[in-house]
């Protein structure tokens, strides 16, 4: 896996819809700005109950909590 999410559409070649999302996928945002169209954070789809998804966050290297 690349270091940063930015990097991570190159790596897939299929994408689904959040409706058709399973436990386990991947799942990738984009940042607050609406102009900028690539990955800014990602998470992994840890449960899906009805029309909530759970979701476990990757952490930005910047964090210092321990």
């Amino acid at each position: 896996m690349p270091r940063t999410t930015s990097e991570y559409p190159q790596l897939f070649t299929k994408s689904v819809t959040l409706k058709d999302a399973q436990v386990g996928d991947l799942i990738l945002f984009t940042g607050t700005n609406p102009n900028v169209q690539k990955p800014g954070y990602a998470g992994i789809i840890s449960k899906i109950n009805n029309d909530s998804i759970t979701l476990v966050r990757s952490s930005s290297s910047k964090s210092t909590s321990a």
